[in-house]
């Protein structure tokens, strides 16, 4: 049976025969709280009540534990990709101290062995690289902040 058969419009509170209040969901007469819904103040019983007011946060997205259980998501996946990008760091990080000790030991070791000059120079020619790349862009990058004139752009 449906219960909206049973629902009372209007702002008085449901009145039983025997002239006690009752539930205008559910019918009972007995309640250790009335509560208010959606016809007016002590128009439910206290089960009733509490399950219209829990409906009614859900639908008007007030539900505390689904907020927090979202923000938890949130914040769960920024500490996430934080944690990849600090791996990331440290392995770019990682790959140039092996870079600049490779390109050192090769400065060192290119005097010594004939075989390993054309590998050494090659790595010596990359950090050179990486070094004129860097120097460039802090030479444009000055130019284009230290005057009004068009920089004249170089390379």
């Amino acid at each position: 049976m449906d219960s909206s058969h049973h629902k009372v419009i209007g702002v008085a509170p449901a009145v039983a025969e025997g002239g006690r209040m009752c539930c205008v969901e559910c019918r009972t007469t007995t309640t250790p709280m009335w509560r208010s819904g959606p016809t007016g103040p002590r128009t439910l019983c206290n089960a009733c009540g509490i399950r219209y007011r829990k409906k009614r946060r859900q639908e008007l997205g007030l539900d505390n534990k689904q907020q927090n259980q979202q923000e938890n998501q949130q914040q769960q996946q920024h500490q996430q990709q934080n944690q990849q990008q600090q791996h990331q760091q440290q392995q770019e990080q990682q790959q140039q101290r092996e870079d600049n000790a490779e390109a050192t030991s090769a400065v060192k070791d290119s005097s010594s062995s004939s075989n390993s000059k054309s590998s050494n120079l090659q790595v010596v020619k990359k950090k050179r690289r990486v070094s004129m790349g860097v120097e460039e862009a802090a030479f444009l990058l000055m130019a284009l902040s230290s005057s009004s004139t068009p920089p004249l752009l170089h390379g």
